[in-house]
């Protein structure tokens, strides 16, 4: 949805990955997530560097998120928008499935990484997090899926391996 950044407006971008996160997630806290994140990676795709990309997809997104609807749900952010993420010990990353630890761990991934191999990595050595590569690929545990494919990855939980033996099955 992101690429969308230079057809849409910033609001009717926003507004559309909140109608697209109610397919799956249609908790207000949820859309917020997914619209921190592409407000984030639009920085990206615009060449910023992640460090300026993140503080300026916030800053970009405070805005819409000032109104009192989303109030209440505000406070679960207070980390993210607090500009603290990437300070936090890997200990207290909590790469679950809870969408805020999920934003969480991905920003402080991007912001600890030189690269996005280096990125990819590291989530993967967070354990347990799932996180959307391009397309429909994501990590889960130690596998790499797409589709009805699914890529074994040897080592996948060993923070020292730095590249992955990949072998496919189906299902």
């Amino acid at each position: 949805m992101a690429y969308f950044y230079q057809t849409w407006t910033f609001q009717e971008l926003i507004e559309r990955v909140h109608q697209v996160s109610c397919i799956t997630h249609t908790h207000l806290r949820s859309q917020m997530a997914c619209g921190i994140y592409i407000s984030i990676t639009v920085q990206l795709l615009a060449a910023l560097k992640p460090k300026a990309a993140y503080l300026q997809g916030l800053e970009n997104i405070q805005s819409l998120y000032y109104s009192s609807e989303y109030a209440l749900e505000k406070p679960h952010f207070d980390r993210v928008f607090s500009d603290e993420i990437a300070r936090i010990s890997i200990e207290e990353i909590n790469s679950g499935a809870y969408v805020i630890d999920t934003l969480k761990a991905s920003l402080w991934c991007l912001l600890n990484s030189s690269s996005y191999a280096q990125a990819v990595l590291t989530s993967v050595n967070l354990g347990g997090i799932r996180i959307l590569l391009r397309g429909n690929w994501w990590f889960s545990g130690n596998s790499l899926r797409c589709g009805k494919y699914s890529y074994r990855m040897a080592g996948a939980n060993c923070p020292q391996i730095r590249h992955y033996t990949l072998s496919k099955s189906s299902g």
